[in-house]
């Protein structure tokens, strides 16, 4: 591997790192239980365990193991394979049990994201992971294809998700399974990772209460109202993307087989790109790395398309 390609993660180490070391797009002064530096330092751990590995051999087993769970087509299911992936090569942590459904005799009463050990400090851990990608719409937070508001999903991320380790059934769960982890309350951690899209020309809202003024920010704009190509005099190329390539940054070297729709500008590809969703687009810069990222939405967005 040349020293210029060893600056470039393969894909799925890529999306590790950007799991574990991105900042958080959720606000911690308004959700207290957003956040963990320890995160950071597991990515900076596997990075250097990573350094005189094969690469591509990990990127490998990391795909394989995705591939072999279900329903990781969604993104976020592919994002908890990932992270459990990673997990398994860090001692500090030990994984008790990821995607549980606990359950009240027939009655299911909800999905925990990851059962964790933390070695180091001596306690159990419930996290959860809120993977968001997120549009401003002047008002509030509000999914590229208009389906979901954000407030709604932290409300019940925060009041439903995370309380079901502090429930008498997980409890239960704990004396049969793991009895020895029964002892002690157990902290818990949201883990929240995307990016905030704001519409072209517009500020960073500053009175909006969800997501943090340090979030990775990505531009939206309504697909018959683009911005002249002279603003974007950095860029050389233009590419949609799939849901699986929404998180790390994108190396078209790397990332070109799987890219939906390339092209010169932004008009020529929003020309091109399938018109049926959102489009996630990235500009390239020289080398063909990503540089610029927005959301094409439809003409009524953030209303539903008709």
């Amino acid at each position: 591997m040349s020293s210029s390609a060893s600056l470039i993660w393969p894909r799925e180490l890529a999306d590790v790192l950007w799991l574990l070391q991105s900042p958080a797009i959720i606000r911690r002064d308004r959700y207290p239980l957003v956040g963990d530096a320890r995160l950071y330092l597991a990515g900076r751990q596997l990075r250097a365990q990573w350094q005189d590995q094969d690469r591509d051999r990990l990127a490998a087993e990391a795909a394989a193991w995705v591939a072999a769970q279900p329903r990781t087509y969604k993104l976020g299911i592919r994002a908890e394979a990932l992270l459990v992936w990673a997990l398994r090569q860090l001692p500090r942590f030990r994984l008790l049990a990821h995607q549980l459904q606990l359950r009240d005799g027939s009655t299911c009463l909800g999905e925990l994201d990851f059962l964790i050990e933390d070695r180091a400090l001596g306690r159990y851990e419930h996290w959860e992971l809120a993977l968001k990608f997120f549009g401003w719409s002047g008002e509030q937070w509000i999914g590229p294809d208009s389906k979901d508001q954000l407030t709604q999903k932290l409300e019940r991320m925060q009041g439903r998700q995370l309380s079901l380790s502090q429930t008498p059934a997980f409890q239960q769960w704990l004396q049969q399974h793991h009895p020895a982890a029964t002892a002690g309350p157990w902290q818990r951690r949201l883990l929240s990772r995307g990016f905030a899209f704001i519409p072209w020309g517009m500020p960073f809202p500053n009175s909006q209460q969800e997501v943090s003024l340090q979030a990775q920010q990505g531009w939206l704009v309504h697909r018959d109202r683009l911005p002249p190509t002279t603003v974007f005099p950095f860029v050389h190329g233009w590419v949609s993307l799939p849901r699986e390539l929404w998180m790390s940054r994108y190396v078209h070297d790397r990332d070109r087989h799987g890219c939906l729709a390339a092209a010169a500008s932004l008009q020529e590809l929003e020309a091109i790109a399938p018109q049926d969703a959102a489009q996630l687009v990235v500009g390239l810069g020289v080398g063909g790395v990503e540089v610029t990222r927005g959301f094409l939405v439809h003409s009524h967005w953030p209303l539903v398309a008709i």
